[in-house]
């Protein structure tokens, strides 16, 4: 068999260990593949190879690598802010490129008095305190997501790539952020594409956005959203003794047994939907 094909299509890095003596500098690599990709790697290490013995003159150090911070140019910045100034209608549209910017994200989003709606990957970064939140859009989604975008007139993706193109607006401005060039513009037409990490951008950004007081369209949104929010939680309680419980009711009962830093996997299917929309985070857990 050849996993290494197999793995190839879904890491940033895998490679075959043949030889004892390439497991360090293989394994080395990985880990800087992995930390500087943010995303996973593979070694392929057969089992007549992991059984033999090595020497091992020195042992070998490996320096971890820090992520950078990308800043964009400020000319990039100012046409941003520009954008934003013009637009009535915004939604901030977030994901796993969001990761430490929690902060930066919300004040964001109480200036301009814009909805936060968030990719499955970005909930873990954006959902827990923050008040501008309507949860999701996609096939996971909220009505109050989906609406937040269907109805925006700007609509502002940070880290995120989401890959379903029927949840985009069709006639919004759309700014992009994101640390990867390749994914500028990779799911729907913009109006701005801009390299940065959304930490950093968003830190350059804010000095240049007024507060705003309309709150009209964020007020809509959220109620929108606590109608919806209700009706999934009037599914999460306990039921009779004998009565089957509603898997709702089980991640319910997990979020509220399960540590405040503790880390969560889950099979595929229906599992996703009751953990996309039942588990609450709170900036120290994690969804793998």
């Amino acid at each position: 068999t050849h996993p290494e094909n197999l793995f190839k299509e879904c890491s940033c890095f895998c490679e075959l260990v043949s030889n004892p003596k390439q497991m360090p500098e293989i394994l080395f690599r990985a880990m800087n593949a992995a930390i500087g990709n943010q995303d996973v790697a593979v070694i392929v290490l057969p089992g007549d190879v992991a059984v033999m013995e090595m020497e091992i003159d020195e042992l070998p150090v490996w320096n971890q690598p820090r992520l950078p911070h990308i800043v964009p140019q400020h000319d990039d910045i100012e046409e941003m802010a520009a954008h934003l100034e013009t637009g009535k209608r915004i939604t901030l549209f977030c994901g796993a490129g969001c990761e430490g910017a929690h902060d930066e994200v919300v004040e964001l989003a109480k200036r301009l008095q814009a909805p936060v709606v968030h990719a499955f990957r970005g909930k873990e970064w954006v959902e827990w305190d923050n008040p501008y939140d309507v949860g999701m859009t996609g096939l996971l989604g909220y009505t109050s997501g989906y609406r937040a975008i269907e109805q925006c007139d700007t609509l502002v993706m940070l880290g995120t790539d989401f890959p379903y193109r029927p949840f985009y607006p069709e006639n919004a401005k759309v700014i992009q952020v994101d640390r990867d060039p390749s994914a500028l513009g990779r799911r729907v037409p913009l109006t701005q594409g801009i390299i940065g990490t959304v930490k950093d951008t968003l830190k350059e950004l804010l000095p240049l956005v007024a507060q705003r007081g309309d709150t009209e369209f964020i007020d809509t949104v959220r109620k929108a959203y606590a109608k919806f929010r209700g009706d999934l939680d009037s599914y999460a309680v306990a039921e009779p003794d004998g009565v089957a419980i509603h898997p709702q009711y089980f991640v319910n009962r997990l979020n509220k047994l399960a540590a405040e830093d503790a880390i969560f996997t889950f099979d595929v299917g229906t599992p996703v939907i009751w953990t996309a929309r039942h588990l609450k985070t709170n900036g120290n857990r994690r969804i793998l």
